[in-house]
């Protein structure tokens, strides 16, 4: 499992990728980015 410290937001990466936050979420449902869905505060991408 991991750690919140071991991860960035969906709005973070897509800054930092320069992408769009809908692109991250549809690389990850094509399972070319790893994302984690954390209940409590939303999604998460894990690096």
């Amino acid at each position: 499992m991991l750690k919140l410290s071991e991860c960035v937001k969906t709005a973070e990466a897509a800054d930092i990728l320069g992408a769009s936050q809908n692109t991250l979420r549809k690389w990850a449902e094509q399972v070319k980015l790893p994302m984690d869905r954390n209940p409590a505060n939303g999604s998460f991408l894990a690096w």
